[in-house]
C-alpha cells in the first residue's frame, strides 16, 4: 500500500517536477553556479588518470557552495576523509605555508608507489 502511494507520488515528481520545486531549487541553483564556476575557469580541475586522482582549485574569489570549503579554524588543519569516501577529500582549513606543488609532488609519488589496499574486482576473501 504505501509501495503504491510512493510509486504514484514518483510519477507525479517525473510529469509535474514544478510542483516539487522547493526541494530541489536551491541545489539545482548551486549546480548552475558551479557550473558556470568551472565554464569560466573560476573553478579548475586537473585530473591524474594513472592514479584516479582530481585535483579541484577553487578561486579565492568564488562564493562558498554546500561542498566545496571547509569552515575557517584558527590554525592551519589538513582534513583528509577516508580512502574508503566516495570522493575522499585533503583540504586545509585556512591557508598553509606548504608549497602546494610539494605537497602534490608527494601525494602524487606515494599514489603511483604505495601498494593497492583495495580492488574492487578482487572477489578473493
Amino acid at each position: 500500500m504505501l509501495y503504491e502511494r510512493l510509486l504514484n507520488q514518483l510519477l507525479d515528481m517525473v510529469l509535474y517536477p514544478e510542483r516539487f520545486a522547493e526541494l530541489w531549487t536551491d541545489e539545482d541553483r548551486q549546480l548552475a553556479q558551479s557550473e558556470a564556476a568551472l565554464a569560466n575557469g573560476a573553478i579548475t580541475i586537473e585530473e591524474y588518470p594513472d592514479i584516479d586522482l582530481a585535483v579541484v582549485d577553487i578561486a579565492e574569489s568564488e562564493p562558498r557552495r554546500a561542498g566545496h570549503r571547509f569552515a575557517a579554524d584558527a590554525a592551519t588543519t589538513w582534513n583528509a576523509s577516508g580512502p574508503s569516501a566516495l570522493t575522499p577529500q585533503l583540504s586545509a582549513t585556512r591557508e598553509s605555508s606548504l608549497d602546494r606543488a610539494i605537497v602534490l609532488q608527494h601525494l602524487t609519488d606515494h599514489l603511483r608507489s604505495a601498494p593497492c589496499t583495495w580492488n574492487p574486482y578482487d572477489t578473493t576473501p
